[in-house]
């Protein structure tokens, strides 16, 4: 190779003598779409009817045509649209943001004229159940369906037991945790399943949270206060006492002076 060609490449031209070919310079980005309702995730939620969930994604259909969001909205524009609206409605809408797929693509453009050349999937993300997988999320799912089939009287918790027990971590010691424990054990006491109710309180005395001692008192005092109403007067004693060894001023000492003269 010559010093020449070494430093000035060959210009490429067509079969036309007189028509030169522009090399493209091209660049790359990354971009999340907005990619439909995610109805499997849906099937996760609670709906006392078929007909209440129906409604429901009726709503987020019909929510999505005011917006005008398609296939080609951006994921943050997405996000803040569906946001400032529900807030300007004041509309509830659980989990707003786990209710949609979103796939992040790979686009190649032109620099100089930024004209897109390509297109495709780089990465999908987290569908339907794969979304529980994430400890914030399955954890928030599973006290949410206990909360909605306690206000309905439809006392089966099977589901989320197993999902709070597949999403739990030695990892986390937080309010996600300690709430849905009592959720769970509070599902089981509201269902008159004392054994499992027991189980559940008992992981919450047994774990080292990362928490105020104030913010862990308030769960002693609503499990004493569980125990108290299920006449289990001996163990509500414990829970109240050990509740105001973390927190001195926790307000049940009436309600142990109660019960310790109900117990004499």
């Amino acid at each position: 190779m010559s010093w020449i060609s070494k430093f000035f490449p060959k210009i490429e031209r067509s079969d036309n003598k007189d028509e030169t070919i522009t090399q493209v310079e091209r660049a790359y980005k990354t971009e999340a779409l907005f990619a439909g309702i995610d109805y499997e995730f849906i099937d996760k939620l609670y709906f006392h009817t078929a007909e209440l969930k129906d409604i429901f994604i009726y709503q987020l259909n019909e929510i999505l045509t005011v917006l005008k969001i398609s296939e080609q909205t951006k994921r943050v524009e997405t996000t803040q649209l569906l946001t400032d609206y529900i807030t300007n409605k004041e509309i509830e809408i659980p989990f707003l943001i786990y209710l949609f797929n979103f796939e992040t693509y790979s686009i190649e453009i032109d620099k100089v004229s930024n004209i897109e050349i390509s297109k495709k999937i780089a990465f999908a993300s987290n569908k339907g159940k794969e979304k529980l997988s994430h400890y914030y999320t399955g954890l928030n799912v599973a006290s949410y369906n206990i909360e909605k089939k306690i206000a309905a009287g439809y006392l089966d918790f099977l589901e989320e037991e197993e999902l709070i027990n597949r999403t739990l971590s030695d990892e986390h010691y937080d309010f996600a945790r300690i709430s849905g424990l009592f959720l769970l054990g509070h599902g089981f006491f509201v269902s008159n399943n004392i054994e499992k109710m027991e189980y559940y309180f008992n992981i919450i005395k047994k774990d080292k949270y990362e928490l105020s001692n104030i913010t862990v008192s308030e769960y002693y005092r609503a499990i004493g206060e569980e125990y108290y109403n299920a006449k289990i007067l001996e163990k509500s004693l414990i829970w109240l006492k050990d509740g105001i060894t973390l927190n001195p001023k926790l307000g049940v000492k009436k309600l142990i002076q109660k019960i310790e003269n109900e117990l004499i």
